[in-house]
């Protein structure tokens, strides 16, 4: 049986750790676009996001459309989306629940923006320690088994320590 050498084995291992640190890195960055793009689209001040405009959009027009009795006040201190106005307008009721559901999505993708996010720290911490431990006199040293420090004299009962690389 062929064995590749170690070398290549190791090659192998940090390719695979260069690929999942790339693709954990990709879903962050998905992940937080979509969570601030989900959060915002809901921002009422200092700018109006779109899920909330489409609430105010509502609102305005309930005040001129022909029906009677389904207006929903919109000024800046009204709650649009009480029970009572969802109650009378099914266009605000129907805004109001996107609206609550784009801030379930914020909430459920900004964790995973989270979890994602020390997934990508501590693949790019067990890259940079494998590199780092490759690299240089100390793997040379290693790849001898050299063994670096002094040795005590030993006494009764006391071990004498090495430092191996």
């Amino acid at each position: 049986m062929i064995q590749a050498p170690a070398d290549a084995t190791k090659q192998s291992g940090e390719r695979r750790l260069v690929v999942g640190l790339a693709i954990s890195a990709g879903l962050t960055g998905a992940m937080l676009a979509v969570s601030l793009g989900t959060g915002l689209s809901r921002y009422k001040a200092p700018f109006r996001g779109a899920a909330y405009d489409q609430i105010y959009d509502a609102a305005v027009a309930s005040h001129e459309d022909a029906e009677t009795g389904n207006e929903v006040a919109h000024g800046a201190d009204d709650d649009m989306c009480s029970e009572a106005n969802r109650g009378i307008n099914g266009d605000v009721r129907g805004a109001c629940e996107r609206w609550e559901r784009l801030g379930t999505a914020a909430i459920a993708t900004g964790v995973m923006t989270g979890v994602l996010g020390v997934t990508t720290i501590a693949l790019a911490a067990v890259l940079a320690g494998k590199r780092r431990k490759a690299s240089g006199a100390a793997a040379l040293l290693r790849r001898h088994g050299t063994t670096v420090g002094s040795l005590r004299l030993a006494r009764r009962g006391e071990r004498i320590s090495r430092l191996r690389l």
